[in-house]
């Protein structure tokens, strides 16, 4: 998790009004896939300090809110759904880092596809409705 001093949210243009959409669009596409409701994410698109560039998005568990990095918007749908679903099943789920997971490992897997995702975040989802 990053502390909001290592980040500044960005003011919102037109073009991160869009990236907005996209992200929230795949907040939605989680809820579909797990056939659940899911509070309310707040998203935030940000600009990470120096020492966080390679940061693609942070979550802050219990408070329903993500940062997304201004660099995902040339992203491909997938590679930025691997990053949102990513801090969704962090802030909701609170599941941790999982090496060689298409969805939980720590660094992006720029060649996981949508089932492998999709497959990923229902297991998350299950695990913790398990607990």
């Amino acid at each position: 998790m990053t502390k909001r001093s290592d980040m500044k949210v960005l003011e919102m243009t037109p073009e991160l009004f869009k990236f907005r959409r996209r992200v929230i669009k795949l907040l939605y596409e989680a809820r579909d896939v797990l056939g659940m409701e899911l509070p309310r994410i707040k998203v935030r698109i940000v600009k990470y300090g120096a020492h966080k560039k390679n940061t693609m998005g942070t979550c802050f568990i219990d408070k329903n809110f993500i940062t997304i990095a201004d660099v995902m918007v040339t992203e491909s749908e997938n590679i930025l759904r691997q990053v949102v679903w990513h801090e969704l099943a962090h802030a909701y789920f609170k599941a941790p880092h999982v090496d060689g997971c298409p969805l939980m490992n720590a660094t992006l897997i720029r060649t996981a596809t949508k089932a492998q995702l999709t497959k990923a975040l229902k297991k998350h989802f299950h695990v913790e409705v398990a607990k």
